[in-house]
């Protein structure tokens, strides 16, 4: 258990230190969970920062958010900050990190970003742990780590992921966070936009219809990037749901990202 914490708090805060640090001003701050975390890489579109993580439900990506603003003297380079990309996944409407098996993860964001502590007697008892938050880590300048040598699902198990995922879905109870986002977005004049998580053609074979997925999405007044349904990625994925780091899924995500802005300010690729 506390393996997972320590792995967490690392990549945690490796992110923070690239936030926190000198460097070029960040237009574009990218949240979400891993399908961001594997996919998106910044150094294809310039200015931008990938504050993306295992995990990261809707809760954790508005506060994550609401924390920075809030601390704005703290990370000097988001002082021009005017656009957010948020990644939503197939399970993202009904996903609460703090109802999974996962939920010591959240203890990781607590201390490194100085969130509140859930009323939780797990990660209270947790909390007691010394030495899971890391002294040193690597500075991640972009938050974005370019290797694949990250962990991804065997295939046998995309049965019971694609299922997990479509419970999440049908659930809906977490998408008074997105609302949150985007008033939250619309009060700093913030632009949102809702990158559709890009998935490989198994696991979409298995799932309903896209507009059933995301309809609720589609409902909100915010851009919408649909990656679900794009076929360009199908070789690009390390299992059902992540694309391989170092593959040209990263690359070719920030292509369509670029062309859906129109370029503007951004790098826009060729292959």
């Amino acid at each position: 258990m506390t393996t997972l914490l320590e792995s967490t708090a690392f990549d945690l805060m490796s992110k923070r230190k690239g936030l926190s640090c000198d460097g070029s001003p960040i237009h574009y701050l990218a949240l979400g969970s891993s399908h961001g975390d594997y996919g998106f890489n910044p150094f294809w579109l310039g200015n931008a920062f990938n504050l993306c993580s295992v995990s990261q439900d809707l809760c954790l990506s508005f506060k994550l958010y609401e924390h920075i603003l809030q601390n704005n003297e703290h990370y000097p380079r988001l002082e021009k900050l005017c656009h957010i990309i948020l990644f939503f996944s197939v399970f993202s409407p009904g996903f609460n990190l703090l109802k999974s098996s996962e939920k010591t993860r959240y203890l990781a964001f607590c201390k490194v970003f100085g969130l509140n502590l859930p009323d939780d007697p797990d990660l209270h008892n947790l909390n007691e742990v010394k030495g899971f938050v890391p002294d040193k880590t690597p500075l991640l300048y972009d938050g974005f780590r370019r290797t694949n040598t990250r962990y991804f699902f065997s295939g046998d198990y995309i049965d019971k992921r694609a299922a997990g995922h479509l419970f999440y879905n049908k659930g809906k109870k977490e998408l008074h966070w997105l609302d949150k986002i985007l008033i939250m977005a619309r009060k700093h004049g913030h632009k949102v936009l809702i990158v559709l998580s890009p998935a490989h053609p198994d696991y979409k074979e298995r799932m309903p219809e896209t507009s059933f997925l995301f309809d609720d999405v589609y409902r909100r007044e915010a851009d919408v990037l649909d990656l679900y349904s794009c076929t360009s990625f199908d070789s690009c994925f390390g299992d059902s749901d992540h694309l391989y780091p170092a593959s040209q899924g990263p690359r070719l995500l920030a292509q369509k990202i670029c062309l859906f802005y129109g370029g503007g300010g951004l790098i826009l690729l060729t292959f």
